[in-house]
């Protein structure tokens, strides 16, 4: 996957994040939901980060957002239906396939006298 450098002045520091593809349109995602500037939503996460990176504090503010919409659906049912509907693979037909060539390659399979 590639990774993407972008550059903030973050209250009135430069930095730089280096993050996957995937993260940034997360976080873009995440900022448009909110109401938010990119930018505003960096500073945001930096002013409440604690000791850790602001790259892993951005990954992390990504996946808790999502997480807690998922929880959200979850909560209301939504997923279960969801999940529900997908179907499953049907081992039981597989095995019996895998029967039929065994006995199709060992015919007449008896015991050593």
């Amino acid at each position: 996957m590639p990774m993407i450098c972008r550059g903030f002045t973050i209250n009135g520091r430069r930095t730089s994040v280096r993050m996957e593809k995937c993260y940034w349109e997360a976080l873009e995602d995440v900022a448009r939901r909110r109401g938010l500037p990119m930018k505003a939503l960096i500073a945001d996460v930096d002013r409440t980060r604690g000791d850790g990176s602001l790259t892993d504090s951005l990954r992390l503010a990504a996946l808790t957002y999502f997480r807690g919409l998922v929880s959200q659906l979850d909560q209301y049912g939504m997923l279960r239906a969801e999940t529900n509907s997908i179907p499953r693979p049907r081992f039981r037909s597989f095995r019996r396939r895998l029967t039929d060539q065994a006995s199709a390659i060992l015919p007449e399979h008896s015991t050593v006298q």
